[in-house]
């Protein structure tokens, strides 16, 4: 009958506890990177991160099938006083239109600077947009980048406000596989 409620697609999802910010639910194409492989990133890169990273799963161990594909969850933050960071100043409404243009050159010169000092290319930028996340105002932007061996990767990065802590949730995948994994991004994202 049509009243009968679809099936949960991440009924079988992991949940996963991020140190600082809270949970995310992730699909089971995806697993959390584990200390040896964020060490030999570290070494081979010469930079360290306190990023929290969920990749593709079998990354860890090194499979080949893995290596085929790219998606990542990225969450870090920045943490301030109570109330650096507050929910109504990610209020969309409360900025003009050119308010908005001016964040948005400002974020689309610091993100293309950023990336340029490690060698990526922004192949477009999209408009930044203040949106909510289940009922948190937070902002958004988002870019399309050539990735390694020349791929097309689309990234969102979602700002959300957490009065003394700014979480940033970096979403990306391959452009050409996107049928795989963008809305399981987007359901975690939400989740």
């Amino acid at each position: 009958s049509q009243d009968e409620e679809a099936p949960d697609p991440t009924a079988n999802w992991e949940r996963v506890e991020i140190p600082g910010v809270g949970s995310i639910q992730i699909p089971p194409s995806m697993e959390v990177q584990d200390g040896a492989y964020q060490a030999m990133k570290e070494a081979i890169t010469g930079t360290s991160s306190d990023t929290f990273v969920i990749q593709q799963r079998g990354l860890n161990e090194g499979s080949s099938e893995a290596q085929d594909t790219y998606a990542r969850i990225l969450v870090s933050y920045d943490r301030g006083e109570w109330g650096d960071y507050r929910e109504r100043d990610y209020d969309g409404d409360v900025y003009s239109n050119a308010e908005i243009a001016e964040l948005d050159a400002y974020f689309e010169q610091e993100m293309r600077a950023q990336l340029e000092r490690n060698g990526i290319g922004v192949i477009e930028w999209y408009p930044l947009e203040f949106t909510s996340l289940n009922g948190t105002p937070c902002l958004h932007m988002s870019y399309s980048r050539v990735g390694d061996a020349g791929e097309t990767t689309q990234v969102d990065v979602y700002g959300i406000p957490r009065n003394d802590r700014f979480v940033r949730v970096t979403l990306s995948y391959r452009v050409s596989d996107a049928d795989m994994w963008a809305e399981d991004l987007d359901l975690a994202l939400r989740s």
